[in-house]
């Protein structure tokens, strides 16, 4: 973590006789501003992209204006102004490298100031290259479709260009950009007068599904535009104000695609000022391999090299700097402005052009949930990266090759997990001697068709008991219902599939056993189950011996009154009457997870959440379990089926089906449907499979 260096470097030798003197000046100044120097900050000035070494930028500890204005002035600046986003930071103008050098020297020994140094500038990234391509093909080679599947965000998410401004005008940019701010010309039009700026914000969010142009990452955030450069760079004193202001505005993400050699405590102090307030800066790495350069270098930022189509580092993507990942950065199809040409699209390379990837990935994170911080941003998009040369670290490669798509997914499965962590880890870790709710191991993943969800399709994690599913990633995260398990054991009696809030294709009846091993011919199936959907309602506190076998047919056998199991909870909503086995399990208490502490508490909260509503009534019939027939009562509800095993050890007589598993095969190798798109499923016996 950086700390601002309070004290400054030592005295310069050859400044020795000078710097006496200034020690004077930087301790104990009397301060008698001169009659020229203001009694107020003076107007933002227009300031010119380039620097012959004779600008300083020092910040001051809680010195008002004259007393501040005055030491610099005493040192011999010409020209002193308050850097108008930043509290306490001051621009002065020397009259020469040297002169600007020595006050350097004599500010960084003062016990008054945090820190000074000579203003730099950081260049840009691009190399524009090929004219424009007919397709985006580095929106392919991250995934972005996937990543659309879960969102393509929301207008709350403000992404910070700081760059050399944007064109307000550009078509694919229309209702995209909000209000931002030109710090280099000092005025509120931010507009671009090389196109660089316009490339980078179009890749985060040009507008998307309005036929005109690309779609940028991001396509429903907005852009924030702030103008810190022109052809020449952007004078560090300016791309470091251009960052404070971004953040006091609310920028959610701030995007940075250019770089400087000089190390620079203005602009790490200002990544420092972003870093403490949560808003992830992105940084283009740079564009010589073997340079170290800057913000990219600094630990605040999220720094991003160049990758070529195929996942490769780019041959001019730096080796030396730091990286935490790369993204696609050569022949990237954006937006663009010049004078010759106006408004138009062509295709750029340098790891300016990555980044903003990136940003917009970042962006689409946001969306979901807003509450990340940077470390979990950070870290979400190094474990999703796809490597470069399998387990073997490359120079230049970080983690990896952005994976949008896998990254989403990431984020999401988080609230799957953490659904998956609260009853089923401590059987996991064997804490507690229990059946599972949902099953030790994913079954299958993956996005699904859905004619409800934002993007008309929805993620889903199959488990042996059950499925998990997201269906609208932009609701409140914390909400009871934010995952749930779809109406699989209805679906699958009635033969009817939901594929929408009020949208089913017929299927057919799964002709799949309910209980017991696979196969058994003499068990009851969920197409059995459909011909006793309507049945009448046990009376209540009713022993229950009512029978179905593997033919459908329903009967009694008062031989099951010795196991004691009655009609417990009438459910008005559906007309059917609860076992008293399973009622008291959907109430019963234990170890479970609960924002990662270990705690007792109820298994079912709702208590509804993981079965729905009874669709059947509980019916006794005889299975096969481990090649032995047994008694056994089966119940369904809308999402899951339970299972009551007398002969078992108690703690495992109550039991949930494997609906999961059955559903699967019924809808995908039964049905004919290719498994869910973009995930893993696991093939029988031989593990998870991509």
């Amino acid at each position: 973590m950086y700390s601002p260096n309070r004290r400054g470097s030592g005295i310069f030798a050859r400044f020795l006789l000078m710097t006496m003197a200034l020690i004077t000046i930087a301790g104990v100044i009397p301060i008698t501003p001169r009659a020229a120097i203001a009694a107020e900050p003076q107007p933002a000035q227009t300031l010119s992209a380039t620097t012959n070494g004779d600008r300083v930028i020092v910040r001051f500890d809680d010195t008002p204006w004259p007393g501040a204005a005055g030491t610099l002035h005493q040192l011999g600046a010409r020209a002193v102004q308050a850097l108008p986003a930043w509290s306490g930071v001051y621009l002065a103008t020397f009259d020469g490298a040297e002169q600007a050098q020595v006050a350097v020297d004599a500010l960084r020994a003062s016990p008054t100031v945090t820190w000074a140094e000579v203003d730099g500038v950081a260049r840009y990234t691009a190399q524009p290259n090929d004219p424009l391509f007919s397709d985006q093909l580095w929106a392919q080679s991250v995934d972005l479709q996937s990543a659309w599947s879960v969102t393509r965000g929301r207008p709350g998410i403000i992404v910070a260009v700081v760059d050399s401004g944007v064109s307000r005008s550009h078509p694919d940019l229309d209702g995209q950009l909000l209000q931002g701010h030109d710090f280099l010309n000092g005025d509120n039009e931010p507009e671009d007068d090389i196109g660089h700026g316009t490339a980078v914000a179009g890749i985060i969010a040009a507008a998307s599904d309005d036929q005109i142009g690309i779609a940028g990452v991001a396509g429903a955030a907005r852009v924030l535009p702030v103008k810190v450069g022109s052809i020449d760079g952007a004078p560090i004193s300016v791309l470091a104000q251009g960052i404070i202001w971004s953040v006091d505005q609310g920028a959610d993400v701030i995007n940075l695609s250019l770089v400087t050699e000089q190390t620079s405590l203005a602009l790490q102090d200002a990544l420092l000022y972003a870093y403490q307030h949560g808003v992830p800066v992105i940084a283009a790495a740079g564009n010589e391999q073997d340079a170290v350069t800057y913000p990219g270098a600094y630990e605040q930022s999220i720094s991003v090299g160049a990758s070529t189509f195929w996942g490769s580092v780019a041959d001019f993507s730096t080796r030396q700097n730091r990286v935490d990942l790369i993204a696609p950065g050569t022949a990237v199809l954006a937006p663009w402005w010049s004078a010759a040409d106006g408004n138009t699209w062509t295709s750029v390379s340098g790891t300016s052009f990555a980044a903003p990837i990136v940003s917009g990935t970042v962006a689409l994170l946001l969306s979901v949930n807003p509450e990340l911080s940077i470390e979990e941003i950070r870290e979400l998009l190094r474990a999703a990266a796809l490597p470069v040369s399998g387990d073997t670290p490359v120079p230049g490669a970080g983690a990896g090759q952005l994976d949008a798509g896998a990254t989403l997914r990431a984020l999401l499965d988080q609230s799957l997990t953490a659904t998956w962590a609260t009853a089923d880890q401590p059987v996991a870790e064997a804490l507690v001697g229990r059946t599972w709710l949902w099953g030790p191991d994913t079954v299958a993943s993956g996005f699904e068709p859905y004619a409800d969800s934002p993007e008309d399709e929805r993620l889903v994690r199959y488990y042996d008991k059950a499925r998990m599913e997201v269906t609208d990633p932009l609701d409140d995260r914390d909400a009871p219902w934010y995952v749930t398990n779809g109406l699989i054991a209805q679906e699958m009696i009635s033969g009817q599939m939901q594929v929408g809030d009020s949208a089913f294709a017929y299927r057919g009846s799964a002709q799949i056993a309910v209980a017991g091993d696979p196969g058994d011919p003499l068990a009851p199936t969920y197409s059995d189950l459909r011909g006793v959907l309507g049945t009448e309602a046990a009376a209540d506190n009713a022993l229950l011996v009512q029978t179905l076998d593997g033919a459908g047919r329903t009967g009694s056998d008062q031989r099951y009154a010795q196991f004691g199991v009655f009609a417990a909870e009438y459910v008005p909503e559906t007309g059917h009457q609860i076992a008293s086995v399973f009622w008291d399990y959907l109430r019963s208490d234990g170890l479970i997870y609960r924002n990662g502490e270990l705690v007792n508490g109820q298994l079912f909260d709702p208590v509804f959440f993981a079965t729905g509503f009874p669709i059947t009534e509980a019916y006794w019939t005889r299975v096969l379990v481990a090649g032995e027939r047994v008694d056994v009562l089966i119940q369904c509800f809308e999402r899951r089926c339970l299972t009551y095993t007398p002969t078992n050890a108690p703690e495992w007589r109550v039991e949930m089906s494997n609906a999961g598993l059955h559903y699967f095969r019924w809808r995908y190798e039964d049905g004919g449907e290719l498994p869910p798109r973009g995930g893993a499923f696991r093939e029988q016996g031989r593990g998870i499979k991509d």
